[in-house]
């Protein structure tokens, strides 16, 4: 069975993935902390507080990236901490290019609530990744 936190993030990912950005705002906090550590290979990388940030965020990364596959696998659940494990494929829109691998992602909750939401990735992979596709730095 589910746990709440479970379920939570599970929704979340629902309308990320499908780039329903007013429905996963609805799962953050109003003062939500995202931090995306993909070094300073794409411009939604970094810290941003509160929704009207998290929107930019995500908005961001959506106008230049698009899933094409993202599954998590729950690593640790409690009822205000889930990690997990995201295999993903991603679509560079401008080049077209496809990037596989995983993404790692910390998600503190509150009240029913995204409070802080975390995304890993390898940084060495999407900086060649990058240069591959001859961008030092993309959308």
């Amino acid at each position: 069975m589910k746990s709440d936190a479970e379920t939570l993030v599970d929704a979340f990912y629902a309308a990320w993935r499908a780039r329903d950005i007013e429905t996963s705002m609805y799962y953050f906090a109003d003062d939500v902390h995202i931090v995306f550590h993909f070094g300073n290979s794409v411009i939604f990388s970094g810290e941003s507080r509160g929704k009207a940030a998290a929107r930019e965020k995500l908005e961001k990364s959506g106008d230049g990236w698009q899933f094409v596959e993202l599954k998590q696998t729950y690593n640790h659940v409690e009822p205000n901490l889930v990690r997990c494990r995201c295999p993903f494929v991603i679509r560079h829109v401008r080049s077209g290019a496809t990037l596989e691998g995983t993404l790692r992602h910390i998600f503190s909750l509150r009240d029913g609530q995204i409070a802080k939401f975390e995304a890993f990735i390898d940084v060495a992979m999407l900086k060649t990744f990058m240069r591959l596709i001859g961008l030092r730095r993309a959308a």
